[in-house]
């Protein structure tokens, strides 16, 4: 029985080679030259840029808790932005905190190098941050303005 599905198998796999090796000449034996790959789009050098690049300040909500070390229900948070890369301070007596890119449409993916599974994620648009933190206790929704 596995001998016959290892033969069914390389069968399949044959097929397969034979239709991709027709494709690669222009079509099951039409003769037609075979289409060529359209340029790909240029794709942005190095990091973000300036657009983005400053500091956001507001506040993080607490939106789910499961421990009483999540600290009080609205607390300050800021987002420094640089070069494309963004670093989010967790708790400053831990010295936690979220680093990661934010790319040139604004999608910020932070996760805390410490090991302790904060994530940050979401978006600037007009010079707002809207996201979440969250890590194994605590969710914050974040709403941070652009202050310089």
């Amino acid at each position: 029985m596995a001998l016959r599905g290892m033969t069914w198998g390389r069968g399949l796999a044959i097929a397969a080679l034979a239709a991709l090796s027709a494709c690669a000449e222009g079509g099951a034996g039409t003769g037609a030259p075979a289409p060529t790959a359209a340029p790909a789009a240029p794709v942005a050098a190095g990091p973000a840029g300036t657009r983005l690049d400053g500091r956001y300040a507001g506040r993080g909500d607490l939106t789910a808790s499961r421990s009483s070390v999540c600290g009080p229900q609205q607390i300050n948070r800021s987002l420094v932005v640089a070069n494309g890369e963004g670093r989010l301070v967790i708790d400053q007596a831990r010295n936690d905190i979220a680093v990661g890119p934010v790319s040139a449409d604004g999608i910020v993916t932070l996760h805390s190098p410490t090991g302790r599974g904060t994530t940050v994620a979401g978006r600037i648009e007009n010079g707002v941050f809207t996201g979440e933190q969250r890590g194994t206790q605590c969710t914050r929704s974040l709403s941070l303005r652009k202050q310089s």
